[in-house]
């Protein structure tokens, strides 16, 4: 049985964010990184199980880092709001 794989397009930001999360946590560092295809287009691509994995470890990420003291979204909890929004696969 073959493991059915998504692909998803980001932005330059968000490669540059998942780029750095993948080199900084030893638990991310066997996920696919992004890759430039045509037309400059920027996606990655992954397993079912690697989304949820990715989605879960970035909802923890984002309670933690997040907010400001105003409990609004800072820079990275944008990222990372987007990020998991992307990343849902209904099923």
């Amino acid at each position: 049985m073959s493991v059915a794989i998504h692909e998803f397009r980001i932005s330059l930001t968000e490669r540059e964010y998942l780029e750095r999360l993948f080199a900084e946590d030893a638990s991310l560092t066997s996920f696919p990184r992004p890759q430039t295809g045509l037309h400059g287009r920027i996606a990655i691509q992954l397993s079912r199980e690697q989304i949820r994995y990715l989605r879960d470890y970035m909802g923890t990420r984002l309670a933690q880092v997040g907010f400001d003291e105003n409990y609004e979204p800072n820079r990275e909890g944008r990222i990372l709001e987007g990020l998991i929004d992307r990343f849902f696969i209904g099923g």
